[in-house]
């Protein structure tokens, strides 16, 4: 099996697959049990030419999941999570103790003030 599941072109019509076809092509090829491990090299290599191709994959295994979890009669969303108004996304870390300075870092500061750009007054 080639390395790509997907062609440049669509047979049908002689166009390029847009992302969406070729996410979905990668997807197919991947959870064939014939899959080999140059195509999941391929898949990786693909994923890793643009942030498109990762956000793509995302949308399709998302859309997926939520026909999955639909019942018969219509869709029905998930709840949105309930999260905190003071909730981030940011990991706290624990501080770092400060280090010990040595002759070197005095020498390291006294170079960046020497090299630092004198204000040029442009108005007068």
């Amino acid at each position: 099996m080639p390395d790509r599941p997907q062609k440049r072109k669509s047979k049908s019509s002689g166009r390029s697959k847009s992302i969406s076809e070729q996410a979905a092509d990668w997807l197919v090829a991947l959870r064939a049990e014939d899959v080999t491990e140059e195509q999941k090299l391929g898949y990786v290599r693909w994923l890793k030419q643009s942030p498109k191709h990762i956000r793509e994959v995302l949308e399709l295994v998302t859309l997926e999941q939520l026909l999955k979890d639909t019942r018969v009669g219509g869709i029905e969303l998930p709840p949105e999570p309930d999260i905190p108004a003071d909730a981030t996304n940011v990991v706290a870390l624990p501080p770092v103790p400060p280090r010990e300075e040595d002759e070197d870092d005095e020498e390291d500061d006294a170079a960046a003030d020497h090299c630092k750009t004198p204000m040029i007054d442009t108005k007068g």
